[in-house]
């Protein structure tokens, strides 16, 4: 039996939650893999979301389903099913003839920057750039794909001369986050804002005093609660796979970023 599209049902419920079933609701839509899905425990769950159990089993009922070993099967059998049928760029596959298939990728990444030009607010350019630019220490840390942003924002930033380094593993973005003092500042890049060990990073972080700058595609996260400057891209994509170019605009952004910041030292 085909397993239902249990996305779809979680994508039509989500604009009506709030608190801490809308963090459930990102958490599954933007973050767990199947892997992981498959082998957690409901509190393991909980605790990946920064929420109760009782949240988590509150959700799976709004779902519809009265078991969590029911929503978990469904979950990941859909899942598995759409890694199998997976695109890049929303419903592309690549089977598209060349030119056709770079007209269609160009459309939908130049779609998607006009769509965050919108919403990216020149006020926070401003601040996060002089936040950088009179920073001590500067620590940039991404997940995934969100890391080549977070390379590319480094080595932007060390041509400047400023004291910055780019960070993947979680071990070393907890240690170096501990050290930080309050002219320190911790620049974090997350699609979903609930990947763990960005939210743990930025939490140690702010409990040193150090500032926080948040290139995000989501609102209402643990990063975005407590960060000095959210820099918002767009997520909301043509299809399902609402990445498909959260790496290319985070660069983008950065880019703009270490641009404002690059005038301001050819001023002085």
């Amino acid at each position: 039996m085909k397993p239902v599209n249990i996305r779809l049902r979680m994508k039509a419920e989500q604009p009506a939650l709030n608190g801490a079933l809308r963090k459930v609701g990102e958490w599954f839509l933007n973050t767990v893999t199947i892997t992981e899905a498959a082998n957690m425990t409901r509190r393991q769950m909980a605790e990946s979301c920064y929420v109760s159990e009782a949240t988590i089993t509150r959700y799976i009922g709004i779902l519809g389903y009265r078991s969590f070993v029911a929503f978990k099967r469904d979950f990941c059998d859909y899942m598995e099913d759409e890694v199998k049928a997976i695109s890049i760029y929303g419903n592309r596959t690549g089977d598209e003839p060349p030119q056709k298939l770079c007209q269609l990728i160009f459309d939908d990444n130049i779609a998607a920057v006009n769509k965050t030009l919108e919403i990216l607010k020149p006020a926070d350019v401003e601040k996060a750039a002089e936040l950088l630019r009179t920073a001590g220490k500067i620590t940039v840390v991404g997940q995934g794909r969100s890391a080549l942003a977070a390379d590319s924002l480094a080595v932007r930033l060390v041509s400047l001369g400023l004291y910055c380094s780019s960070l993947h593993d979680a071990s070393l973005q907890y240690m170096n986050a501990a050290s930080f003092g309050s002219r320190d500042v911790l620049v974090v890049f997350s699609m979903s804002g609930m990947v763990r060990s960005a939210v743990v990073c930025a939490g140690l972080a702010k409990k040193r005093g150090a500032k926080i700058i948040n290139f995000t595609g989501s609102i209402d996260t643990p990063i975005t609660e407590i960060a000095d400057v959210n820099l918002r891209i767009t997520s909301e994509m043509p299809d399902e796979k609402d990445h498909s170019f959260s790496t290319a605009l985070f660069i983008l952004a950065a880019d703009i970023l270490f641009m404002k910041i690059y005038s301001s030292t050819q001023d002085t």
